[in-house]
């Protein structure tokens, strides 16, 4: 049988798509879409554009290639890179091995050490849980390799090639190269430095559950082994995956505890390797390796988020006050809390503090306190000494180098928290439509992104002039563009959060009164947002202080920032000048660190959430 279409059937649909398109337009000439627009803009050019020049990058042919394929031209697209990368051992394979190798053990580590602290801490009754608690986020507030650096100067020896260490000296115990440098070493610094992403997530879950569930099992006669594999196990499972994915997806990326622990062993995972390829202009295979980087922690973070997202929920937090069934040391409480702060004294103090020592030696290897000298820190330049350069607070390249570090964190933090707070407006105001969820979607990439391959990324953006792009390579700005493109998303919760907290009615009661856009951000939006975008802009500013990773590939002599002066003291064998140099920063980085903490104790006896 023939259906017979009416007219007004045929003119339906194009109604639809006629009103549809005139809302669409309507929303995009308002403040709001215009807004949206340019949060796009921005995102498009300062995460997606650089993603996109770096693959094309990696598939480009490139004067060196013209040699090994006739007839083809500069800019041409080629396979040649990958097939060069993907199928070379030395090249890619090992490098990818040994980064699972150091991964998989790290997170294996730091999900062991802080589930067992997180449950100390939250679950029982010792005591000094206070001190525990500020050493167990104290390694995280500093740089990752502050603690690789300490290693080297405990555990060193004239066996490995080096001065001798603390250990050495004092003792006479020569530890076996492989645990000087190589994989174990990296490993256990790496653990140091990420175990408190754990430790804080897994804490607070365990902090929420009511011990009224266990209680109510108890009394069901379940053992304690049934309570914690069927009540408290599925109830802190996501916060232990999901900090153990992040730990494991920042210890892909990093690069200087690698660099410094990995390489005198000839031990490459594939941030070093990134590295070691830039450095010898192998631009296109650099690039190839970044975006396998990148590719392996999208995997990682995209199944976390899968299985978090399909499991089923717990509700923990119920009408009634939640209360903890403390587990009871008994007597044993005071012993056994004065035991963990010692140990985590010797894990965590103890190496920092033989790394300010260190820098307090004049000669290398000699740790008596007659060799003990201001020298790296205030002396004059000695020919005979680091090449002559002289202590770091009267050398003028520290000093270019704190204030190029000042000015690219500032920068950076104002404009991650202005910017931050756009996005969050943008996507509460607009939530539920497509432009919300492309707005969040693409402010959520950098933190796929490890630190050292994003460094790629705006390397192969501005490394050469562009259409309607100038070269920046080597100025300021490249440092701020990177610095701001890495840490928006930190702004960008905050910014949402506090969006979530203003009401839509203020803005609308304004709207009546004839405010525009403009005004409604001046007098009520921010005001009330500021404490969070003060908190983001200081958690921008202190972790771009200590960052290495996304800078090391950035760097020029001109534009050199204080971690990156410090590894290159490192490099030329001035250790006592580097590790002065570390001294500073982590001081720099923990009164940062205190001011952050402050402010939050300041909203919240304000009454501000």
């Amino acid at each position: 049988m023939n259906t017979v279409v009416t007219p007004v059937q045929e003119v339906t649909p194009r109604i639809k798509i006629s009103w549809r398109l005139k809302r669409a337009m309507r929303r995009l000439r308002s403040p709001e879409g215009l807004l949206s627009l340019f949060v796009i803009l921005v995102l498009v050019y300062f995460v997606v554009l650089p993603l996109i020049f770096i693959l094309y990058e990696s598939l480009s042919v490139t004067v060196d290639d013209l040699r090994q394929i006739p007839g083809a031209a500069v800019g041409d697209l080629t396979l040649r890179h990958w097939t060069r990368t993907f199928t070379s051992w030395t090249r890619f394979y090992r490098p990818l091995l040994n980064t699972f190798i150091v991964g998989g053990g790290a997170t294996l580590a730091i999900t062991v050490m802080g589930l067992a602290l997180s449950w100390i801490v939250a679950l029982t009754d010792i005591r000094f849980k206070k001190i525990i608690g500020v050493l167990c986020v104290l390694p995280y507030l500093m740089p990752s390799w502050a603690f690789a650096m300490a290693w080297i100067e405990v555990f060193q020896h004239r066996g490995v090639g080096r001065s001798t260490g603390f250990l050495a000296y004092y003792t006479g115990i020569l530890v076996p190269e492989w645990f000087v440098f190589g994989p174990l070493p990296i490993v256990i610094v790496s653990t140091l430095h990420y175990f408190p992403f754990l430790y804080l997530m897994v804490k607070a879950s365990l902090e929420n559950i009511d011990s009224q569930l266990e209680e109510s099992a108890e009394l069901l006669g379940a053992s304690r082994f049934l309570i914690l594999k069927k009540i408290t196990m599925p109830i802190v499972a996501p916060a232990i995956l999901s900090a153990a994915v992040l730990a494991f997806s920042r210890v892909l990326g990093t690069f200087a505890t690698p660099a410094l622990l990995g390489t005198p062993a000839r031990f490459t995972v594939l941030s070093t390797q990134i590295y070691s390829m830039t450095r010898f202009g192998r631009m296109s295979e650099a690039f190839s390796v970044a975006l396998a980087l990148i590719a392996f922690s999208a995997i990682v973070i995209t199944v976390n988020n899968k299985l978090i997202g399909t499991r089923k929920s717990f509700a923990t937090i119920g009408g009634k006050g939640t209360k903890q069934n403390l587990f009871r040391f008994g007597k044993a409480r005071t012993g056994v809390g004065v035991a963990l702060v010692a140990v985590l004294s010797v894990l965590i103090i103890a190496p920092l503090m033989l790394l300010a020592y260190s820098s307090l030696m004049r000669n290398v290897g000699d740790w008596t306190l007659s060799n003990v000298s201001l020298h790296w820190w205030i002396g004059a330049g000695d020919p005979a000494l680091a090449e002559g350069e002289s202590g770091i607070l009267v050398n003028p390249a520290v000093w270019r180098g704190a204030w190029n570090t000042i000015r690219v964190a500032v920068v950076a933090g104002i404009l991650c928290g202005f910017f931050g707070l756009l996005i969050g407006y943008a996507v509460v105001r607009l939530r539920g439509t497509k432009v919300a969820n492309i707005i969040d979607s693409i402010g959520f990439i950098p933190i796929v992104i490890p630190s050292i391959a994003f460094g790629a990324v705006y390397l192969s953006l501005y490394a050469i002039p562009r259409p309607f792009l100038p070269m920046l390579y080597g100025t300021f700005l490249l440092l701020v563009f990177a610095a701001f493109a890495k840490r928006v998303p930190y702004t960008t919760r905050t910014g949402v959060s506090a969006m979530h907290q203003i009401g839509v009615e203020l803005e609308e009661a304004a709207m009546l009164m004839g405010a525009g856009l403009l005004l409604r951000f001046r007098r009520i939006i921010y005001p009330l947002a500021r404490p969070g975008v003060i908190a983001g802009v200081l958690l921008v500013i202190t972790t771009t202080v200590r960052e290495l990773s996304l800078f090391i590939l950035l760097m020029t002599p001109g534009n050199r920032v204080l971690t990156v002066q410090s590894l290159t003291y490192s490099e030329i064998g001035a250790r006592q000048l580097s590790n002065a140099l570390m001294t500073f920063i982590i001081v720099l980085c923990l009164v940062l660190a205190g001011s952050l903490k402050a402010l939050e104790s300041r909203n919240k006896r304000k009454g501000i959430s």
